[in-house]
């Protein structure tokens, strides 16, 4: 089917029926996109999974052609209501080369921009232009000290809070609509400073500040976890939302843990991630990564450099044994079996925290383009569903791998192996926040080490399975080996 060629707004209206409607070829296109100019950075942080050696050993992408843009501004710039520039893989988008030609030509479109940055590459030229977009402009940064935030960055902190008040300045003076995030990754070594920085928010008239998890990427990393700090991390965010509430700061902290008292804790194996009645075998190998690596465990934001010095767990108790939950309104459900919620229940890599998968609404109104032209169906998955320089947006929009995915991702059985995981299900990307990092479950804070570990473990003993099935003296071992894999690891 032919992509009709819709107005801004009735693409919207027809996009949003045909979600509802759970129709599998779709006339509209989508309205969110996350696009990439450049996979490369200008800093080396401590947080970031591009210091990981499996990064580095893949070559350089390059940066977005003037051809490819060029694609992107027929075939999609115009009926975007909202497009991110970043956060789709793990590269500076301020350090492309043509980012300033590129994003000035895109304010011809009237979709809302989005910039992900660490805002040490903005300048006087680059902030007036951010401002007088109307641009949300989200600041990352780990630390409200200036010995913190170097430590993690490399960087200056003052001059990053310097740019957040020209932002400020230069959106008042220009009467814009344009908002300004700080986006701060929690974690051991900074979260008593989090009051300290809602400080800073209000010195410089940020509009919001968003606290999110770290996500460990391996066992380094695994004590700066919070998982293993619950009463410290709970306490700190109260304090901070109490003096924000006082100073007029608007700030979403993640939801608190849940800590259970000792009597009441389970054994850790009952919870545990090797436990095979909660992990199906075989199944469990993790979504593919959307910031640019096509390695078997999704990389999100957050994620802490290597810690040799593994702090103490205040509470006492291990991390799996606190059976905490996300939060969540619950499902409406409308049309064929789709769901609308504003705000539905994170779903981890192991198992969802209810019994129906929050609902998927990214085949039908998102795309994830990078700088190469590959094709993604949200930015936390490494699925290619085309690349544009080979075909069209619109026949990649409507061929049998999106189709397939259309007509299974909001099943109990996903096709798509990044479906079943993915923490975006039932994130509204309207919202200025939402997803599985203000999630407080453990099992998702520590997907990254744990369950990855666990899935591969139980697709080798799948394997291990069916070769002993599949000879008569191995079905003769067969029982004694299954009692063996479950006493290690149950």
């Amino acid at each position: 089917m032919t992509l009709t060629q819709l107005s801004f707004e009735k693409n919207i209206a027809k996009n949003q029926q045909e979600f509802t409607e759970g129709k599998l070829i779709l006339e509209s296109r989508p309205t969110f996109a996350w696009l990439a100019f450049t996979g490369r950075c200008n800093l080396n942080c401590a947080h970031c999974a591009r210091r990981l050696r499996s990064f580095r050993a893949l070559p350089e992408t390059p940066d977005l052609t003037p051809e490819l843009f060029g694609k992107l501004k027929t075939q999609l710039l115009p009926w975007l209501t909202r497009y991110q520039l970043g956060g789709n893989n793990l590269g500076e988008q301020l350090y492309a080369p043509n980012f300033d030609e590129y994003f000035d030509d895109m304010q011809q479109y009237p979709g809302r921009p989005v910039i992900q940055t660490s805002g040490m590459l903005l300048n006087t030229e680059r902030i007036e232009a951010l401002a007088a977009s109307g641009a949300q402009i989200n600041l990352s940064l780990e630390g409200a000290t200036p010995g913190t935030y170097n430590s993690v960055r490399g960087r200056n902190l003052d001059e990053l809070i310097e740019f957040a008040r020209y932002l400020d300045v230069e959106r008042k003076r220009l009467d814009s609509k344009a908002t300004i995030k700080l986006t701060f990754t929690s974690f051991y070594d900074n979260i008593r400073e989090l009051p300290d920085l809602v400080t800073i928010c209000k010195d410089t008239g940020v509009d919001m500040l968003v606290v999110t998890h770290l996500l460990p990427l391996h066992e380094g990393q695994r004590y700066q976890s919070l998982v293993y700090h619950q009463s410290m991390a709970n306490e700190m965010y109260d304090k901070s939302e109490r003096l924000a509430a006082e100073l007029g700061v608007k700030i979403a902290t993640p939801h608190r843990f849940k800590i259970k008292p000792l009597h009441k804790s389970p054994e850790p194996m009952e919870v545990g991630l090797f436990n095979p009645k909660t992990i199906p075998v075989g199944k469990e190998r993790g979504a593919a990564n959307g910031n640019g690596l096509k390695a078997s465990v999704p990389v999100a934001a957050g994620v802490m450099a290597n810690s040799n010095e593994a702090p103490a767990n205040d509470n006492g108790i291990s991390a799996n044994g606190n059976g905490a939950t996300a939060n969540g309104n619950g499902n409406k459900q409308v049309g064929n079996g789709h769901a609308k919620s504003n705000q539905i229940k994170i779903i981890g890599p192991g198992r969802s925290t209810s019994k129906s998968m929050p609902i998927c609404t990214h085949p039908w109104t998102s795309v994830s383009i990078d700088e190469m032209g590959d094709v993604h169906p949200c930015c936390a998955s490494g699925m290619v569903m085309g690349n544009l320089n080979e075909n069209t947006l619109e026949e990649i929009w409507n061929n049998g791998r999106y189709q397939k995915m259309r007509a299974t991702v909001n099943t109990p059985h996903p096709a798509f192996t990044d479906c079943r995981y993915c923490v975006l299900r039932g994130v509204d990307m309207e919202n200025d926040f939402g997803g599985d990092l203000l999630c407080g479950e453990p099992k998702v804070l520590l997907a990254h080490i744990d369950v990855a570990n666990a899935g591969l473990v139980f697709a080798v003993m799948k394997r291990v399975q069916k070769a002993l099935l599949a000879h008569p003296v191995g079905k003769r071992f067969y029982p004694l080996a299954r009692r063996i894999h479950h006493r290690i690891f149950n």
